[in-house]
């Protein structure tokens, strides 16, 4: 339990300033529907709420995940492994981001569909390996993608 609440100060903290904001805007500079400011508050505390469950669920399932699972990574001392693997899973994460699901359905509407929303996917989720051929690991990782 103290995690969780050690998260919901973590978490209430961040958005306070946000609140406060909007709040002086509100009283100084536009001044919004009481109801409207009633629901912003409400959903404020939501907000906090779920994202410190979130961040608790990340501390106690994914992050242990991943520490075990990089530790092994780096134990193999096997480099191609590890540069195959950290790109695929780069690849996977953008390709699965919901804000890039959204801008992709956007810019297929923009376009007319000209631009299917998975080519947009697929592009920005290749894109994301190149800068791997940049890093120094004992040795250069040159044309890794082929770029």
């Amino acid at each position: 339990m103290n995690v969780l609440l050690s998260k919901f100060k973590e978490v209430f903290s961040s958005v306070l300033p946000v609140v406060i904001f909007v709040i002086i805007l509100n009283f100084t500079v536009v001044s919004i529907e009481s109801i409207v400011l009633y629901q912003f508050l409400v959903g404020s505390f939501f907000i906090v709420c779920g994202l410190s469950i979130l961040l608790l669920g990340i501390d106690l399932g994914f992050l242990p995940f991943g520490v075990s699972m990089g530790g092994s990574f780096v134990k193999s001392n096997k480099i191609w492994y590890i540069i195959i693997v950290s790109l695929l899973v780069g690849f996977f994460v953008n390709f699965a981001e919901p804000d890039m699901i959204v801008l992709a359905t956007q810019v297929s509407a923009v376009s007319g569909g000209r631009i299917s929303t998975v080519s947009i996917r697929f592009c920005v989720a290749a894109g994301a390996g190149p800068p791997l051929k940049r890093l120094r690991l004992g040795y250069f990782c040159f044309m890794l993608m082929g770029v």
